[in-house]
Parts: structure tokens; sequence; C-alpha cells
């Protein structure tokens, strides 16, 4: 499971990944649920072989936890505008 031994080290896996992250809500929303569940249960699920929190985030090495498995990318304005011609191509109106 992703595992997070300071407050620093969770905020710079916040950063990279969570802040991209169509699931992360910002400052008025309800937040992301992953993030809440690590956040609630991270010490005492941490050594457990059997969590339910090794699925969603996790490890890649002693130190380091890799993407989260509901990770999905927002797409900014312009990309989803930009997005629109593939989905829907303009006709050429003769």
């Amino acid at each position: 499971m992703g595992y997070f031994s300071n407050g620093t080290q969770g905020m710079v896996y916040e950063e990279d990944w969570c802040l991209e992250c169509v699931h992360h809500d910002g400052d008025d929303g309800d937040g992301c649920p992953v993030w809440a569940l690590h956040m609630a249960h991270n010490y005492k699920e941490c050594n457990r072989p059997d969590s339910f929190l090794h699925v969603l985030i996790p490890r890649k090495g002693p130190c380091d936890n890799d993407r989260c498995r509901m990770f999905h990318r927002a797409a900014a304005v312009g990309d989803l505008l930009a997005d629109m011609s593939a989905i829907r191509p303009e006709k050429d109106h003769e």
C-alpha cells in the first residue's frame, strides 16, 4: 500500500499525482475517497498483507509509492475542446 512516513512525503505524492486527477476535487469538493482512506488508515494498515489499501496505491519500492489505481488525468478545457473534433469531426459544406 502507499505508505507516507511523514506529511512532506504525502504532500509530494499528492502534488505529483492527485492534483492532476479527475478525482481530486480541490478545496470545495468532497475530495478523493482513495486519498481519504489512506489518510485515515495508513498507519494501522501498512503492515497487514491483506489490507485493501495495497490495491489502491501500490508500493513501488521501499521508499516510493506507485501511481494510484484510480488515477485518471484531468483534461484542461482546451484539451476537451480539441478532443471534440476527434469525436465529432466537422463536415465539409459544399
